[in-house]
Order: C-alpha cells, then sequence, then structure tokens
C-alpha cells in the first residue's frame, strides 16, 4: 500500500485476529453459563436438594465439562398448553 494511502478505520481483522475473538468468546460464554450453574448448585446443595431444573438450554461445552465433573446432565424438551412449539429445559443432578 502507498504511504499516502491509509488503510480503512474499520479494517477487515485476518482469520487468525476473527479466530481468537470467537474463541474468546465462546470461552466467556462458557464460564458465565458456569458460573451461575455453580451458584445454583450450591444453593440447591445447602437446602438439601440433589438436582437443579430450569428453562432453557446450555451449550455442548458446558454440558462436557458438568460431565466431566461427575454430574448426570439432561436436557429435554417439553410442549406446553398444546403449543406447537418446544421448549427446552435441563436438569443437573449429583446423586
Amino acid at each position: 500500500m502507498p504511504e499516502n494511502v491509509k488503510p480503512p478505520k474499520n479494517s477487515v481483522p485476518t482469520a487468525a485476529e476473527a479466530k481468537n475473538a470467537t474463541e474468546l468468546a465462546k470461552e466467556n460464554f462458557i464460564a458465565k453459563q458456569l458460573e451461575k450453574l455453580s451458584s445454583d448448585i450450591n444453593n440447591a446443595a445447602n437446602s438439601g436438594r440433589y438436582d437443579i431444573k430450569n428453562d432453557g438450554t446450555l451449550c455442548l461445552e458446558v454440558k462436557r465439562r458438568l460431565k466431566d465433573l461427575g454430574y448426570e446432565v439432561i436436557i429435554g424438551y417439553k410442549c406446553t398448553n398444546g403449543n406447537q412449539y418446544k421448549e427446552s429445559y435441563y436438569t443437573i443432578s449429583w446423586r
């Protein structure tokens, strides 16, 4: 590029930069989900329960990490009120 020509301010990142940004974003998402689950698990255990149940989904990496820690993880879907749309939920147990 000639010296008098400057690249645009919002230039396209390199593939390596995009990959690093993606991996960092994924790891941050996983860490946040595990932090929330840790709090939920501790609250349930302190209440004498052996599981937590929540609506929503878990990413596969979070599920894998929980299983590696010895938890049973069930992800399911339910239809409510005759609705044609499925709602997801998960159960994490440690019995």
